[in-house]
């Protein structure tokens, strides 16, 4: 266990706990005496933010009866995890099963009696890139039917864990979801030759703020993977990068259509082609609310890397 989260306060500790999915939060609890100490307090489905959905057919029954509840109330959060079901969602009756069953959810979990405010749509690590475009196909079903309807909260949707394939089934099957799309965040790696895909998805995200694109290879990717696609939704409030090397040239670059919005930068595990002092004297040039920086190299003439000691103390 992470000795930071030991740290925690049992106030903090229950802040967590509430925020993460039911199952997530169990699996937290249990994972050590002294963080089950702080936050058993907490342990009280009434008050959970997060409410999982996967789309399983006895899954969804047992949410639509769940969110029927008082309890309802407390939820912030919509989390539909895209994971791998039992019966094909591809079969049409099982697939005309899931997306009623999702609609319900989602109406009563957005009405006005309750606080939530955003649909998060996961895809899993395990599912095939066909499951996935019935499984999108459900979702912006149950999204376009309900936001169709006026007694429901206004509701944006965050996407988490979508690859470079992935996005094929999004244009093909969520285009009506698109524009309820607050928050991208991408995984890509080597094989990743064409990033059409994911092009064509931000270039229809026309209320984009927060992107993510993150390489979880070991080795760094090259910046020219990722730098045309930074830069589409020219009101981008938030950036994370992870994984790439890249000049602090090919970042303003990037940057350069969104550098009157952007607030918020997330750096981790990068590496600097022109050094790192290049990119403290562009970074300061610009009027953000938060920096971070972790886990940062810098590459010198000679083709060394250097790891940057405390990179957020050069802020």
């Amino acid at each position: 266990m992470c000795s930071s989260l030991l740290s925690l306060t049992p106030e903090l500790v229950c802040r967590v706990i509430k925020d993460l999915p039911i199952k997530d939060a169990r699996n937290f609890l249990s994972s050590c005496r002294q963080i089950y100490s702080n936050g058993k307090y907490a342990f009280d489905e009434k008050c959970f933010h997060v409410f999982p959905v996967k789309l399983e057919s006895q899954s969804l029954r047992i949410a639509k009866d769940i969110i029927k509840k008082e309890q309802c109330r407390f939820i912030r959060k919509i989390f539909i995890r895209l994971d791998r079901v039992h019966v094909p969602l591809y079969l049409e009756r099982p697939q005309e099963i899931a997306r009623h069953y999702l609609y319900k959810i989602l109406k009563r979990g957005l009405h006005p009696s309750t606080k939530c405010d955003t649909i998060i749509i996961n895809y899993g690590l395990e599912t095939e890139e066909n499951e996935y475009r019935h499984h999108i196909k459900v979702v912006a079903w149950a999204i376009k039917k309900t936001s169709s309807r006026q007694e429901v909260n206004h509701f944006k949707v965050r996407i988490q864990n979508i690859t470079v394939p992935s996005c094929r089934g999004l244009i093909k099957f969520g285009r009506t979801l698109l524009r309820q799309v607050h928050s991208i965040e991408v995984k890509v790696n080597s094989l990743d030759r064409d990033l059409d895909p994911i092009y064509k998805v931000l270039s229809r995200v026309t209320n984009l703020r927060e992107l993510s694109i993150h390489n979880n290879e070991s080795e760094f990717l090259d910046s020219d993977v990722i730098s045309e696609v930074i830069g589409v939704n020219s009101e981008l409030e938030s950036l994370r990068l992870s994984g790439f090397e890249i000049s602090t040239e090919q970042l303003q670059g990037a940057l350069v259509d969104v550098e009157p919005y952007i607030k918020n930068i997330n750096l981790q595990r990068m590496i600097f082609v022109d050094g790192f002092s290049s990119f403290i004297n562009y970074i300061s040039t610009l009027s953000l609310d938060e920096v971070f920086l972790e886990d940062i190299w810098e590459r010198d003439f000679e083709g060394g890397e250097c790891a940057i000691q405390d990179p957020m103390n050069y802020l």
